[in-house]
């Protein structure tokens, strides 16, 4: 019996530690209160996204180390990105600037 509690009380610190490393290890973080974006764990030349409000905020950080942020409030993007994959938010993004001709040309 002793053992097991043992075992029981070691594996919750292990999840509580790693759950606390998730969260510190996060380039964003979203609360009730807003986003708060950690630029010295982000990737340069890497977008970051995260849902707001109704808004899908970008996060990007470039070569130079600038962080650059835009907000997307049209409901359409919006919800393909909130029902999406990770993996399809690019192409999410690409159709939209094609479909309003916001790319330089």
């Amino acid at each position: 019996m002793y053992f097991k509690i043992q075992f029981l009380l070691q594996l919750r610190n292990f999840i509580s530690e790693s759950e606390l490393s998730i969260l510190m290890d996060s380039a964003i973080e979203v609360n009730d209160d807003g986003v708060k974006v950690n630029p010295e764990i982000m990737e340069n030349e890497k977008f970051y996204h995260c849902i707001f409000k109704d808004k899908v905020i970008l996060i990007f950080k470039d070569h130079q180390e600038f962080l650059n942020c835009f907000e997307i409030e049209e409901k359409e993007i919006v919800e393909k990105i909130k029902s999406s994959k990770d993996e399809d938010i690019h192409s999410i993004l690409e159709s939209y600037i094609e479909k309003e001709k916001l790319k330089k040309q």
